[in-house]
């Protein structure tokens, strides 16, 4: 029998499952009921209890881009990309692997293809149509020293240039 040297993973791939990884402990960490289908067929990662029902969650994770984080919330349909319809799913799962978050969006309350989040202490104007996170976030793991020293890499500052932020 030859074994047959496993080729490296695509990265959006294994960043994929390593943002659903952490979506399904943050739920059994809490003693909540969650499920995943056996078979990726429906686009639903897990069925999770939130609300005080079952709901159909798609987890997706941020990537970083130029200073902050961008989420695809689309998904692929005939060769191409595009939005998921009413029915399909009831939550967006969005993970930051960088920050330890997780924000529960109701699809219903999405009407883009992505979002942008930029992290705490990203000095920018926002617009007044930018969407409102804080809302939907369920966890925030991430202590204040490790989100300054995050601020201070997305903004292109490498560690050997860090002050002594305590």
């Amino acid at each position: 029998m030859t074994l047959i040297s496993p080729k490296k993973p695509h990265t959006s791939l294994t960043r994929g499952a390593q943002g659903e990884h952490f979506f399904e402990g943050h739920f059994l960490d809490k003693g909540a009921f969650i499920a995943s289908p056996k078979h990726d067929l429906h686009r639903i990662d897990f069925i999770v209890e939130w609300g005080g029902s079952l709901v159909r969650v798609n987890v997706k994770t941020m990537v970083a881009s130029r200073g902050h984080f961008i989420c695809d919330l689309r998904t692929n349909g005939a060769g191409k990309k595009r939005k998921y319809r009413p029915g399909e799913i009831d939550y967006f799962g969005i993970v930051s692997l960088e920050y330890k978050r997780i924000w529960m969006l109701p699809m219903d309350d999405v009407h883009t293809g992505n979002l942008h989040w930029y992290p705490p202490g990203k000095r920018l104007r926002k617009q007044h149509n930018s969407f409102k996170w804080d809302q939907y976030l369920i966890t925030d793991t991430a202590s204040p020293l490790q989100l300054d020293i995050d601020s201070y890499r997305m903004n292109r500052v490498n560690s050997t240039d860090l002050v002594k932020l305590s």
